[in-house]
C-alpha cells in the first residue's frame, strides 16, 4: 500500500466520521 493510498483513506475516515457526528447532532437536536 502506497503511502497516497493510506492517506486517501485516512481522509475519508476523517470525512465519514464528520459526517455520522454532524447526522448524530442533528437528529439529537430533532429529538
Amino acid at each position: 500500500m502506497t503511502t497516497n493510498m493510506s492517506m486517501k483513506m485516512a481522509m475519508k475516515q476523517t470525512a465519514v466520521r464528520t459526517l455520522l457526528t454532524h447526522k448524530g447532532k442533528k437528529y439529537m437536536n430533532h429529538c
